[in-house]
């Protein structure tokens, strides 16, 4: 009786996690302020003289943005290791020398809707010097605002278009002076100053993408 009962409870916890853990990720609330704070509890290892790690391992509400507050007297490679319950992430990010200072980023994947709820460590490494002197004076995560794929920037002359998953590469071109149509003509695709009357068809699109 008494391994029914466990194997009973045991189905209802593995039940509960199941059905409970995505709920875990609606975000209670979208951070718009971003207070790095102290981490003196942090305990910090070096691995060996080019690097040093703070092992943190902890829970935190689902984040998909960090800050990190901190001094050092050479350019660093940081290492920010964290997870979403089931899989480890490991990325990396670049500092510069400097007192108290602060560096801002979103985690990978994060335009997919990526998020993560555990912070295992961070590592950092002198990139210019055999031993590193670094100090992690704050760090904390955030639900920030995803931002939108694709920014766009207009004149009354031209509208231009950049792809944050490409990395701020431009992606949108249009020119608002101009009279370039699309239009189909025979099942081909034209694009072309005046193309409805060049070809004869109605247009498609008068807004067209000249990239």
């Amino acid at each position: 009786m008494g391994g029914i009962n466990k194997l009973f409870f045991a189905l209802l916890s593995l039940t509960a996690f199941v059905f409970g853990y995505p709920f875990s990720f609606l975000p209670s609330k979208i951070d718009n302020s971003f207070e790095i704070k102290d981490c003196n509890s942090c305990f910090a290892e070096k691995a060996d003289e080019k690097t040093v790690v703070f092992g943190i391992n902890s829970r935190a509400s689902c984040f998909n943005y960090f800050g990190v507050r901190y001094s050092c007297d050479s350019f660093v490679r940081g290492s920010f290791v964290y997870s979403n319950g089931f899989r480890k992430s490991n990325e990396d990010f670049f500092l510069e020398p400097g007192e108290n200072k602060e560096f801002y980023s979103f985690i990978d994947g994060v335009l997919s809707k990526k998020k993560a709820n555990t912070i295992v460590s961070l590592s950092f490494s002198a990139l210019d010097k055999d031993c590193i002197d670094f100090t992690l004076n704050g760090f904390s995560v955030f639900n920030r605002k995803v931002p939108d794929k694709t920014v766009y920037l207009e004149t009354d002359k031209v509208k231009i278009g950049v792809s944050m998953k490409w990395g701020g590469a431009l992606s949108y071109l249009e020119d608002l002076d101009s009279s370039v149509e699309l239009v189909s003509k025979d099942g081909e695709i034209h694009a072309d100053t005046n193309a409805s009357k060049r070809y004869s068809s109605l247009s498609l699109n008068k807004h067209v993408n000249l990239i």
